[in-house]
């Protein structure tokens, strides 16, 4: 008797397959999900594998360094973050976070300045009160900030402007106080100078975007209708403490980072020639992280490092 062929059941869809997802987009690697999540390298590619048929989709494939997701992927993972994040608040009681027992994953981009200002603490905080929290800190990248806040690439952006993205939420960290430096053997370094001569140099400016970039000077002299003469643009103010050191360009940068750059460098600190306002440094993320118990918590921490 001819026994008819049984088709294997097709794969359904369940939370551990969406985390699984939600994993290798966000890490763009298999075995690098796997580590985050605590599973093996198998389990991940197999639930892959159920995700590709229940789909009809490749949903990554192979890029250069990294898998890259598919348009199917990226139009799944518009929705799914938000919808993971109200599954787990709705299950887990807020009061259940203990900071000193997390193991997670947290990437924050930053402007240099504020690297330098806040990972100190932040790390010392950390290593103190949650000992299992992995922190990933890269330079910010003003063009990519709102993508990479969506798609959980970044959970935190920390900025020296408000930028206008959406879904995005912000709050002040701090206020910071720029001044100006010039090499100790500069013409005006013991010289007082006024607006007019101070546009009159030769400028660096601190930009990691290179030119175009708008500094809170340039709004302040342009009020005089004045200009200063940017002839060098550099994407870090220590490389640029040295450079100013061997040059008579002068440059604006925070107060801290001169004075510290001063002990090691033959530069000389000079208060700007017109009032400057202190530049409030910004953290941006996404409103689905909002309720999270652990960004709460270093949102909060952060502010609490500058009181």
């Amino acid at each position: 008797m001819h026994t008819p062929h049984t088709r294997p059941a097709s794969p359904k869809l369940s939370l551990e397959l969406l985390h699984c997802f939600n994993a290798v987009f966000h890490e763009r690697s298999v075995t690098k999900a796997a580590e985050r999540l605590g599973l093996s390298q198998s389990t991940v590619s197999s639930a892959l594998g159920k995700l590709r048929v229940i789909y009809a989709d490749p949903l990554f494939v192979p890029g250069n360094r990294s898998l890259e997701p598919t348009s199917k992927a990226l139009e799944i993972t518009e929705f799914l973050g938000s919808a993971l994040q109200q599954i787990e608040n709705s299950v887990i009681p807020r009061s259940a976070f203990q900071p000193s027992t997390t193991t997670a994953r947290f990437q924050i981009a930053m402007v240099d300045f504020a690297q330098d200002r806040l990972l100190p603490e932040l790390t010392r905080v950390i290593a103190k009160e949650s000992p299992g929290l992995r922190l990933s800190v890269t330079s910010l990248a003003i063009d990519t900030v709102e993508e990479s806040l969506a798609s959980q690439r970044l959970d935190l952006a920390i900025a020296s402007t408000r930028l206008t993205l959406k879904k995005v939420r912000y709050s002040k960290i701090y206020e910071e106080k720029f001044i100006c430096i010039l090499r100790s053997g500069h013409p005006m370094a013991q010289v007082k100078w006024t607006p007019e001569s101070y546009a009159q140099l030769n400028h660096l400016q601190v930009s990691p975007t290179g030119s175009g970039y708008v500094s809170i000077i340039d709004r302040a002299l342009a009020e005089r209708g004045l200009k200063r003469n940017v002839v060098l643009f550099m994407p870090n103010y220590r490389l640029a403490a040295r450079m100013i050191a061997m040059s008579d360009l002068i440059a604006l940068m925070p107060v801290a980072i001169a004075e510290d750059m001063a002990k090691t460098c033959d530069i000389h600190i000079k208060e700007p020639p017109l009032p400057i306002p202190l530049l409030p440094v910004i953290q941006m993320w996404h409103e689905r992280s909002h309720p999270d118990p652990l960004h709460r918590w270093l949102r909060q921490r952060l502010v609490q490092l500058c009181q």
